[in-house]
C-alpha cells in the first residue's frame, strides 16, 4: 500500500519472480486501517525515513512491525511490537522472526501514544506554541 519511485521496479520484480499471484500493490489509499485489519504483521525494510507514521499506524493497529533496525528510533512506541532487524541479515532470520512474532496479536493501545505525545491535544499544542514563536 503507497506509491513512490520505486514503483515500477518493484512491479518489474514481481514480474520477473513469478509472483503476480501472490503480491498485489495497491497503490496510495486512504482505507489503510482496514487493510491493516487483516494483516498479520508489518514488514518495514526502509532504507531511511524521517518519522514513518504507517508504523505508527501498524503499532496502533496491534501489529507486530519488523523494520530495518537503522529506522525504529523514536518510533517504537510499543516495545513489544518492533522488531528491528538489520537489512544485512539474512532473509531466511527475517522470515523465522517474522513467522514467531505473528502468531499473537496484540490488541492496539492508543494510550502508549497518547503518552508518547502522538495525539490530537498534544500535536495542538505543539503547533500552537512553533506559530508563537515564529
Amino acid at each position: 500500500i503507497g506509491d513512490g519511485p520505486e514503483r515500477a521496479f518493484i512491479e518489474k520484480q514481481v514480474d520477473h519472480m513469478k509472483l503476480n499471484n501472490r503480491v498485489r500493490l495497491f497503490g496510495s489509499r486512504s482505507d489503510v486501517e482496514s487493510f491493516m485489519a487483516a494483516f498479520d504483521g508489518f514488514i518495514f525494510p526502509s532504507l531511511f525515513e524521517g518519522l514513518p507514521i504507517s508504523l505508527l499506524e501498524a503499532q496502533a493497529s496491534g501489529l507486530h512491525c519488523f523494520t530495518n533496525e537503522l529506522v525504529i528510533h523514536g518510533c517504537d512506541i510499543d516495545k513489544e511490537l518492533v522488531h528491528g532487524l538489520s537489512l544485512n541479515d539474512d532473509p531466511g532470520l527475517w522470515a523465522r522472526v517474522i513467522s514467531s512474532e505473528c502468531t499473537n496479536r496484540a490488541p492496539g493501545n492508543s494510550c502508549l501514544f497518547e503518552a508518547a505525545g502522538f495525539d490530537d491535544a498534544h500535536s495542538a499544542k505543539e503547533l500552537e506554541h512553533l506559530y508563537r514563536c515564529l
